[in-house]
Order: structure tokens, then sequence, then C-alpha cells
């Protein structure tokens, strides 16, 4: 890894203007910042989160890495990858037994050399105690331990780096729109960007996200908005709509979504403008978080279901 971290950050994809009907119609512009198309593996958000806990990783000398997710992480894929590039070793500690027939993920967590260690759900849910975290980690030691999704102070400065860096676009956008799950990228934008975010849920906790973005922030900083209305019936849950607008917005834009984050952020926007909740003349800037392993998930059939869903 550089020791100039100024040039570890990779350079954003050019911006893209959506046109949609329904956009035309209301006066509202949609704009995307495609960061899927960062690298093939490890693009996205993540690397953002990720670089600065590496950063930290190498300055320390230590050369193993261990986090945390669930079987279809987008962070745990994101940091396999990174590792297998850059020789660095990586663990990750999983929600839920071993299944007896991996999904692609795994599959492809193992063929970039991160050890997986499987905890049952309920052991999982400890994952923010310290003492757990230490128990778990004991026998892997020496290693840096990033939290899950990267939720903690250098990942909410490598996601302010990505707040500087779309300022630094000038694009006048009134609004810059994410899905979120920590909270961490949303308040690293707010905080770099200087602008109004606007944040969709993807799973049922619109309080905690909020909270979590919080507490990165500054006490006076309140230019952002959490939405669980689009989070559906719960996190990596897919339902009849969701899916049916994601075949319509892909085959319309090319933009390919997935069920668990980005389907559900453009889909509340979409209903966002039909319900002239944007005044005339607001330019949108939608972040494509990357992060698509949901989608490969789904297309086997391990994405769970919402009651009346339709497979992808």
């Amino acid at each position: 890894m550089s020791r100039d971290r100024r040039h570890d950050f990779p350079e954003l994809p050019a911006v893209e203007t959506l046109r949609d009907a329904l956009y035309d119609a209301r006066g509202v512009t949609l704009d995307v910042l495609r960061l899927d198309r960062l690298h093939p593996l490890w693009g996205g958000n993540k690397v953002f989160k990720l670089l600065p806990n590496l950063h930290r990783a190498e300055a320390l000398g230590l050369r193993r890495v261990i986090s945390f997710g669930g079987a279809y992480s987008n962070h745990l894929h994101a940091l396999a990858a990174w590792g297998a590039e850059h020789g660095v070793q990586t663990v990750g500690i999983v929600r839920g037994e071993a299944p007896a027939r991996p999904g692609p993920t795994l599959r492809e967590l193992h063929e970039r050399g991160m050890h997986i260690r499987h905890v049952s759900r309920a052991e999982y849910r400890r994952r923010h105690d310290p003492a757990w975290v230490g128990e778990v980690t004991r026998e892997l030691m020496p290693a840096l331990v990033i939290p899950e999704g990267g939720d903690n102070a250098e990942g909410f400065a490598g996601c302010r780096e990505l707040g500087h860096s779309i300022a630094a676009l000038a694009g006048g956008w009134d609004v810059i729109a994410l899905a979120c799950g920590t909270g961490t990228t949303l308040a690293g934008v707010v905080a770099g960007s200087g602008a109004y975010v606007l944040g969709v849920a993807a799973l049922r906790d619109a309080a905690g996200i909020t909270a979590c973005a919080a507490a990165h922030l500054a006490p006076t900083v309140r230019r952002f908005r959490v939405l669980e209305r689009f989070a559906g019936r719960g996190f990596a849950r897919i339902d009849a709509e969701l899916a049916a607008f994601m075949a319509r917005f892909t085959q319309r834009s090319g933009v390919p979504l997935d069920p668990v984050y980005t389907g559900k952020l453009f889909l509340g926007l979409h209903a966002l403008v039909g319900e002239g909740r944007f005044p005339p003349g607001t330019r949108v800037l939608a972040l494509h978080t990357g992060g698509l392993q949901g989608a490969r998930e789904a297309s086997c059939g391990r994405i769970l279901p919402a009651a009346g869903a339709v497979p992808l």
C-alpha cells in the first residue's frame, strides 16, 4: 500500500444524468455517481471506509485484518478482494452457521484467501461488545479489528474524503441521496460535502442509523435525514414492488441495482418525486454505492422474500 494517503482514494467516475419521464414532468434532475464503477471487485463506498483502516494496520505493522458481516456482506467482499490484491491477511467473522451450500459471496471470500469463522446469530448480536470481540478474536492476534461495515473513526474519515471529492465536482446539487445501513457513509458525506443528505434506510431502524450518523458529527450539524418507509419488510427482504421496480429501472437506464441497498434508494427517490416532495428545479445526486452482492444472492434465491414476494 502506498504511504501517500491522498493518492490512495480512487478518482471518482463521471456523473451521469438519468432521463425519466416522471422526473422530467416534475422538473427534477437526477444525476447518479456510480461508485460501482470504481473497481470490479472492491468498487463502491466500502473502499472509502476500508482504506484508512488499512493505513492504520500498516502504520501499526499489522498484516492481518479482521472484520464482521453477513453471508453476503459487501464489506467483507471488498475487504477480501483488497487483501488478496495487496497481500493483507483477512479474517471474516460471519453471522450464522456455515451453510451446506455456500452462496457466491462466501465462495469468493474463500477463493480470495479470507479465513471465515462462522458464529451463531445470537453470538453475532454481541458484535458491538468489546469483551465478546476480544474473546472471539484473541487467538487471531496480532491483527487490526474493523467493526461491521467499517463503522469507526477511520471509516468516517474516509467517507468524509468522499464528501470532499463530491463537493469538488461542483455540480450544484440541492440534495445528495444514498442508501444507508450503519450511517457511516451518510455522516462522512454530510461532513465532507457540506450539502443536505437524504438517507434511505436499508433496514427498519432509521432511529438507530440516525444516532450512529450523529455520533460522528458535531452536535450542530443537522443537514441530513434518514427515511425508513422504503425499507420494506426489513433488511435483505425483497417484495414484488421492489423486484418489479428494479427490473424496469435497469432495463430503462442500464444501471444495475441490488435489493438490499440501491434498489431501495432509487425506489424511494421515484416515489418521493412522484409525490411532489422535491420542488421543480431541484437537482438530486444519487450515490450508487456499489455492493451488488445482494443481487447475486437474490438470483440464487438466497435473499429472503417478504410475504407475497416474487423471486428475481
